[in-house]
């Protein structure tokens, strides 16, 4: 398991912990089809093209259980900008209840 967090701007940084022989894949997982995503998103600078490469990565992520999303953080110890919403909202015992956290459109 990897602790982590950044704010790259994208998902980009992803790929350092998920792709294989990324620089941070200390689980070592590896699968072709997410490293082709990255690699797909890499090669363009096609903003949508790039999300939707992230997106469908993301997912496979997810679905693999290659993610774990974990959260023990005091609520009074996160910053965010201000296009995240929920956070205040829906912190339980110091838990982030993630399926209730979205970004405001901009």
């Amino acid at each position: 398991m990897a602790g982590f967090a950044w704010n790259a701007g994208d998902a980009s940084a992803l790929a350092s912990l998920y792709q294989t022989g990324g620089a941070d894949n200390f689980g070592k997982y590896s699968n072709p089809v997410v490293d082709g995503l990255f690699n797909a998103a890499s090669a363009t600078l096609d903003h949508q093209q790039r999300v939707s490469a992230f997106a469908r990565a993301q997912q496979i992520l997810v679905d693999n259980d290659a993610i774990a999303y974990l959260s023990g953080q005091a609520p009074d110890l996160v910053a965010s900008t201000k296009s995240v919403r929920g956070l205040d909202e829906y912190a339980v015992n110091g838990m982030w209840l993630w399926d209730q956290i979205w970004l405001k459109a901009p």
